[in-house]
């Protein structure tokens, strides 16, 4: 039977599902398109594949977006380019029209004389099992797709870094369970779909196999939480925008449209969903004609047309990556914070006034003035009352004075007692803060401070409290931090740049642990060598050790 002489509801049904195909080949040449053009590095965007990174730079598109939707789209197309041939060879077969793999649609119209069914059982066989194929990979892009384009727009949006690596093993993790648990019920389905004539179709296997369709099930519903959750994730995405995007940026109406519309579709795609996981346990040919037809409707336009859209919503987004050709600046961390600062006041509805004031430069008056000011500082005090500020001072300098003197009282017992002592090696800093370089490594500082300490993990320290049977380096001297800072030949060649930074000679232990320069080309020594470092100690490879900084 042909199309044209079958009843309008399943005319309407192939014609949604030819409709469905051709947009989603159209949307798939323009996603190729979009992709060749931002591959050409237009005016005011970085050329070649910088745009693909995860950059924090302004303009930078995503490579993963481009694949993730033309995956998306290519198995759209082919997943209701196999759905339309279905239904036009099951026109002329008295069997149920496959809606989707869960549900099919009952032949209300008889067939004409002769039953071809075994004819076309292997190739409706083959085709159900090509489309249940294409779903499986279109339901993994369209959740990489939403999670990849919220993440990017956010990240052109803001200036920050997304996704994050708890976003990208939560996401990861979603879409490798999808493929899993789908193909694994895709699989048992094509083992026991039989051959020849008497191949079953893979909706028939889903109604009355258990394990494909228990298999089925757990898939569908790992779709509807993994959707669900990327969903989520693109709202706050949203949010991030909003509040720490760049004023200005084209990426927050990006997003907000992006979200505004896919968070919907996918919500209402998950509702039926839902229901064809209801039906799988349901006999749909007990049910009347007009609810049959009510259903087929429902699903192919809240499916299929909710799919071509969700990719239509994505191609839009992939667009918006590279569509302006002026390059906005990358804003620096303390603009931001000065945006951030400004926009707080305008939401006070305060006003904010700039006034500038001359220099006093050149001004005769105030050239004077300065003038009799130093000459006032040349004659005697007129007044024999000492100021609070004089005090103050005095008082500091007595008190800094007699420190002085009871350190030096300290430091002749300390010295008399041990010659090694840290106090007979270094001479006297008082400084309210360790003189530190910034962003030193934690460990690397803590190394320093057990070489300049004398306690830490050397073997000339350990062996005085049995934690080593030698006190000997590799080199067989004894293991103490003045050798293997100045004399171990383990680390000439590295000695040999810390020398050419400091430029001093001789190089002592005080030299090095206790000046500035000396400090800074020890840390240097230190990184390059790991001499002091627990895993330097226990003899593991080299590594960046820590992230953590002082």
């Amino acid at each position: 039977m042909a199309i044209t002489n079958t009843t309008s509801t399943v005319q309407a049904i192939f014609s949604l599902h030819v409709v469905t195909a051709s947009s989603a080949l159209l949307l798939l040449l323009a996603a190729i398109f979009v992709l060749l053009r931002q591959l050409s590095g237009r005016p005011g965007q970085p050329r070649t594949f910088r745009k693909f990174t995860r950059s924090t730079d302004i303009k930078h598109s995503s490579l993963a977006t481009h694949l993730f939707l033309l995956l998306g789209l290519s198995t759209l197309f082919l997943a209701y380019a196999t759905q339309s041939s279905i239904v036009a060879l099951q026109s002329r077969l008295s069997s149920p029209f496959t809606i989707t793999s869960a549900y099919a649609y009952p032949q209300y119209t008889a067939p004409y004389g002769f039953n071809p069914s075994i004819h076309y059982a292997k190739i409706l066989s083959i085709l159900s099992f090509t489309y249940q194929c294409a779903t499986i990979l279109l339901n993994t892009a369209i959740v990489g797709a939403i999670w990849i384009t919220a993440n990017y727009l956010q990240n052109n949006g803001t200036g920050i870094k997304e996704p994050g690596k708890v976003s990208w093993m939560l996401n990861g993790g979603w879409m490798a369970a999808i493929l899993g648990l789908g193909f694994a019920s895709w699989g048992l389905g094509l083992v026991k779909r039989g051959s020849g004539g008497a191949a079953v179709v893979y909706g028939t296997l889903v109604q009355g196999d258990y394990m494909v369709r228990t298999l089925y099930v757990v898939y569908m519903s790992v779709v509807i939480a993994a959707s669900t959750s990327v969903t989520i994730e693109a709202v706050l995405c949203w949010i991030g925008v909003k509040k720490n995007g760049f004023a200005g940026t084209r990426f927050k109406s990006a997003l907000t449209r992006f979200v505004m519309l896919v968070t919907p579709l996918v919500w209402v795609r998950n509702g039926f969903s839902i229901a064809q996981l209801i039906i799988v346990y349901r006999d749909v040919n007990a049910w009347s004609r007009t609810t049959n037809q009510a259903l087929a409707f429902l699903f192919i336009i809240f499916g299929e047309l909710c799919d071509l859209g969700i990719l239509a919503l994505v191609l839009l987004g992939a667009w918006s990556f590279g569509r302006k050709e002026e390059q906005v600046p990358v804003p620096a961390k303390e603009e931001r914070y000065s945006e951030s600062t400004a926009n707080t006041i305008r939401r006070k509805q305060a006003n904010i006034h700039l006034l500038w004031a001359p220099g006093h430069t050149d001004i005769v008056g105030n050239e004077r003035a300065d003038y009799l000011a130093k000459e006032a500082t040349k004659e005697d005090p007129r007044s024999t009352t000492k100021s609070i500020a004089y005090l103050g001072t005095t008082i500091k300098r007595i008190q800094q004075t007699e420190q002085r003197q009871e350190y030096e009282k300290y430091k002749a017992r300390a010295t008399a007692l041990n010659k090694a002592t840290y106090s007979a090696k270094y001479p006297l800093k008082i400084s309210k803060t360790i003189q530190m370089p910034q962003n030193t490594k934690r460990v690397t500082s803590s190394a320093f401070y057990s070489l300049k300490l004398g306690h830490g993990y050397f073997n000339s320290y350990l062996k005085r409290f049995k934690k080593r049977d030698s006190n000997r380096c590799t080199c067989q001297n004894i293991q103490t931090p003045e050798h293997l800072l100045l004399y171990c030949h383990l680390y000439k060649d590295h000695r040999k740049t810390l020398l050419q930074t400091i430029k001093h000679r001789p190089v002592t232990l005080p030299l090095l642990l206790h000046t500035i320069i000396g400090i800074e080309a020890t840390l240097a020594f230190i990184t390059s060598t790991r001499i002091g470092t627990r895993k330097w100690y226990l003899g593991q490879p080299p590594e960046d050790l820590q992230r953590d900084t002082v």
